[in-house]
């Protein structure tokens, strides 16, 4: 498992080193909400989910954690940035059995909302609305006489991005899960995100922003989650997260869990409260409603809502 581990860290590696390659001449990068988080338990805990997620908002996190889906999830999320910038994203998972394996679809989709300008009269003008579309399929298999219980995950997106006019490629994610360990205590998960695939304007082509990411999540206690990421995208610096949640018993099947964490990218520092996240989450044993609250790099904050299903 180690050697796998290894081998998906290590393909991420030129990511980084782009970036140190290119530090006087920084390449262009596109589709960023690609590289970016999706999901309100995310947000409410410094965005460390690699390890963590058991939902269908696996086929964006890692999907090889696919497999912890245990019939079938649906997961639907809204998220509102600066200005008039949105993000949403949905969705859905379906475990067909051990011997078969675990799979998912997605759609993503941000707006930067419309664009708008004045002319030499000081009428307003209206401009382009920019936004981007990922539609995305994953699958993972759990194996068994070779690796008891090691999950392993691939996926493909179709994306397009309209700034005037539109462009169009397909991408590749990979991902590993370990099995439960330490008493089913603790998992260890890494993936690798946006392999290949380039958007192209007129002439200029424009590589999305490949991302690696490895996480850990332990829980001491059914009640309790905690996780840790590490993560780095092409021509970025390394982002380090890590959060908490602890589920409380409300009333008949209903659960409350409030949730906290921290982000921050080594660019930027850990002053203050800055990397500072927050959230909540209210389910039940098949409907769930969370809410996350955190820093939107290099200003703004970020309200993440998302509503999941189990059935």
């Amino acid at each position: 498992m180690k050697s796998a581990l290894f081998l998906l860290l290590a393909a991420a590696l030129p990511a980084r080193a782009d970036h140190d390659a290119h530090e006087e001449h920084p390449a262009q990068y596109s589709a960023d909400f690609l590289a970016g988080a999706v999901g309100a338990r995310a947000a409410g805990m410094g965005e460390a989910a690699t390890a963590a997620v058991n939902d269908a908002g696996a086929i964006h996190w890692n999907p090889a954690a696919l497999t912890r889906v245990e019939k079938r999830s649906a997961t639907f999320m809204h998220a509102g940035a600066v200005g008039d910038a949105t993000m949403d994203f949905g969705a859905y998972a379906q475990n067909l059995g051990e011997k078969v394996g675990a799979l998912a679809l997605s759609v993503h989709y941000q707006s930067a909302g419309r664009i708008t300008g004045t002319d030499e009269n000081g009428a307003e003008i209206r401009g382009p609305a920019p936004s981007d579309l990922a539609i995305g399929l994953g699958y993972a298999y759990k194996l068994g006489a070779i690796v008891p219980g090691l999950s392993l995950g691939v996926g493909g997106k179709f994306v397009r991005s309209t700034l005037v006019d539109s462009a169009q490629t397909f991408t590749f994610d990979a991902g590993i899960l370990s099995p439960a360990l330490f008493s089913g205590k603790l998992r260890l998960g890494a993936s690798l995100g946006n392999v290949g695939g380039a958007l192209k304007y007129g002439e200029t082509a424009e590589p999305l922003r490949r991302v690696g990411r490895l996480g850990a999540a332990f829980q001491p206690t059914a009640d309790w989650t905690l996780a840790s990421d590490l993560s780095w995208a092409a021509g970025e610096s390394v982002a380090i997260g890590a959060g908490l949640e602890y589920w409380m018993r409300a009333t008949g099947d209903w659960r409350v869990a409030p949730r906290a964490g921290y982000r921050a990218r080594t660019e930027y520092g850990f002053e203050a409260l800055d990397g500072a996240t927050a959230g909540i989450g209210i389910a039940s044993a098949k409907f769930g409603i969370d809410y996350g609250l955190a820093p939107f790099f290099p200003t703004g904050i970020e309200h993440r809502l998302s509503l999941s299903m189990k059935f």
